[in-house]
């Protein structure tokens, strides 16, 4: 009888350590496998858009006027951003950020994320037209991953913000892609 007892006992502990460490696992394996989701995601919409920017025609530039390609951008990313996102339709804002249009570098804002350097934009995506014809037209797409179960920090004794392990909203950013089209 005394050894039904000791094994009765001897489940429970393995159940009460065993059990939270497979469920932290399982948990790392699921918030892994969504950010791994994301980075492909930013990654294959990045090499869509850049796709499409070289079928465009690049030789009827008006100053004044947006690039072709960045709008052509624009109107890809606005289709195509609730596959990395999975919020309603995100209003972005164009910023030239160095020349003149149409030959500039544009950048794409929507959303808004809060993070330790404060509120930064969810989605960026850079278009850089500023020399079509010798060095071709480059996209980069930026996002912001936020992590849905696991947060991990270290509060601090002494009142100053905690470390941070792995932040609510994680960082990024596509491969500068370049489509160059020899005439």
């Amino acid at each position: 009888m005394q050894v039904f007892k000791r094994l009765k006992a001897q489940n429970l502990i393995e159940f009460v350590f065993i059990f939270p460490v497979l469920l932290i696992v399982t948990l790392v394996i699921l918030e892994v496998a969504l950010y791994w989701q994301d980075v492909n995601a930013v990654y294959n919409l990045n090499q869509e858009i850049n796709a499409n920017i070289a079928l465009i025609e690049q030789n009827n530039y008006v100053m004044g006027q947006e690039c072709s390609a960045a709008s052509k951008s624009l109107e890809l990313l606005q289709k195509k951003d609730k596959m990395i996102t999975l919020a309603g339709d995100l209003k972005y804002i164009k910023k030239t950020t160095d020349g003149q249009e149409p030959f500039a570098l544009y950048q794409f804002e929507g959303g808004a994320v809060n993070t330790e350097k404060g509120t930064e934009p969810m989605v960026t995506l850079w278009v850089d037209c500023r020399s079509p014809y010798e060095k071709g037209v480059s996209t980069q797409l930026q996002f912001f991953h936020k992590t849905l179960i696991i947060k991990a920090e270290i509060p601090r004794i002494d009142g100053e913000p905690p470390i941070i392990i792995i932040p609510s909203n994680i960082f990024i950013s596509s491969p500068n892609v370049t489509t160059i089209r020899h005439y």
